[in-house]
């Protein structure tokens, strides 16, 4: 045997089945898009099962949600560690685009429950856009009238409203953290209005994680959180620090003339409260920021029956202003 010959590899057979499948594992997943109505190009006739449909596709997926059907009774659950957008806005199934008209996505008449429960583990984006979510009624001290949120992934909202909503805790939204991933982003144009918090946290609560909210015509007006002695904290907005973790909110300029908060009403903190955790690590910050160059940041006409019209704070609570800037509480 010649020494060449030592070295030269062999052939071997694969068989073209195997070929195909290890040429599958190594293909990125696919997107997908789902639309929900009824009709010619529709893939669903509920919402739910086109959430189904996403969770199970490995991608990232688009839930296209017409108004070609009337959603009430709706108590959606998304658990996903994957991208999935739910976007309103459509006439029908076959058009090509959102044309901006809001689809309303109600709970009126069913369970009492959030219209929406999400879970978004790490590495998990959940988008909601040209979306009306409202009726959601969590009873009892429940947390999320709208919509209930908890993970170590991002809930993104945009050009969306949150409204006429109840629950205990987070009449609007309730965003809980599970890690230092976690993140509600409010996007442009959002309102979030109108909603009740039998305790804390009438629009939103946010509990140990960040929150933004600096685009353009974002509000948050019109809340309550009723309270009882030891509760009714937040109207507009509560932020809660807890125990080795520390929460915060970025708040804009983006709102109207009127404010960026305004016109809501709790016992402490008709605007904000702000709400530490037991020790120095469990901050709950907020920092005002003037992201338009023509108007101040506003937190303003909120009422509190016990303290703090505008903001109120415990231990572990911190307002940090814009510099440079300008904001202004009343």
């Amino acid at each position: 045997m010649s020494p060449s010959s030592s070295i030269r590899p062999s052939l071997v057979w694969i068989p073209l089945s195997l070929i195909a499948i290890a040429l599958s594992v190594i293909q990125p997943a696919q997107a997908a898009t789902y639309s929900v109505g009824t009709g010619p190009g529709c893939t669903h006739n509920t919402i739910q099962n086109a959430i189904n449909a996403a969770e199970a596709n490995a991608g990232a997926d688009t839930v296209r949600i017409t108004r070609s059907l009337f959603y009430i009774e709706q108590a959606l659950v998304l658990t996903t560690s994957q991208e999935v957008d739910l976007v309103g806005g459509f006439a029908t199934c076959n058009q090509a685009a959102s044309d901006g008209v809001l689809t309303d996505v109600s709970g009126i008449n069913g369970l009492l429950e959030p219209v929406m429960r999400i879970t978004i583990n790490t590495g998990g984006v959940v988008r909601l856009r040209h979306l009306t979510i409202l009726r959601g009624d969590e009873d009892g001290t429940g947390h999320g009238g709208g919509i209930f949120f908890r993970g170590n992934g991002s809930l993104q909202i945009s050009d969306s409203a949150i409204t006429n909503n109840t629950a205990g805790y987070g009449g609007g939204i309730y965003a809980e953290g599970t890690g230092g991933l976690a993140e509600l982003i409010i996007g442009a144009n959002v309102t979030i209005a109108n909603n009740t918090a039998r305790y804390s946290g009438g629009g939103i609560y946010v509990d140990a994680m960040e929150m933004a909210m600096r685009e353009q015509g974002s509000i948050i007006a019109f809340n309550t959180a009723q309270g009882t002695d030891n509760s009714g904290y937040g109207g507009g907005l509560i932020v809660l620090g807890r125990e080795n973790v520390a929460a915060y909110a970025y708040i804009g300029s983006g709102g109207f003339g009127s404010g960026t908060i305004f016109g809501n009403t709790a016992r402490y903190g008709g605007g904000v409260a702000l709400v530490g955790g037991s020790d120095d690590s469990g901050d709950a910050r907020l920092q005002l920021f003037t992201t338009q160059s023509d108007r101040r940041t506003a937190i303003r006409a909120n009422v509190a029956s016990v303290a703090g019209g505008a903001i109120f704070q415990t231990d572990g609570g911190g307002l940090i202003l814009p510099i440079p800037g300008n904001a202004h509480s009343s």
